[in-house]
């Protein structure tokens, strides 16, 4: 049987205190740490994203110098 849409705005509105609460209890890292942190893993996935593009390229070299053998 389906929910009555009456029911349903208490579960909401409790639900979104409760996140409310939840939310106060939360350590936040202070900005420059999480600024930082940032950072970091941008130059992180920099640092992969080239390696990765170097090896695919190599890769591909290496696959069409291989089948150019083969002809």
């Amino acid at each position: 049987m389906a929910k009555d849409k009456n029911t349903q705005k208490p579960e909401k509105v409790g639900f979104l205190k409760s996140v409310k609460t939840e939310s106060k209890r939360v350590t936040w890292y202070p900005r420059s740490a999480t600024a930082k942190n940032t950072l970091w893993l941008i130059a992180i996935l920099v640092v992969l994203g080239a390696v990765v593009s170097l090896v695919d390229v190599g890769l591909a070299k290496l696959i069409t110098a291989l089948v150019s053998l083969g002809n």
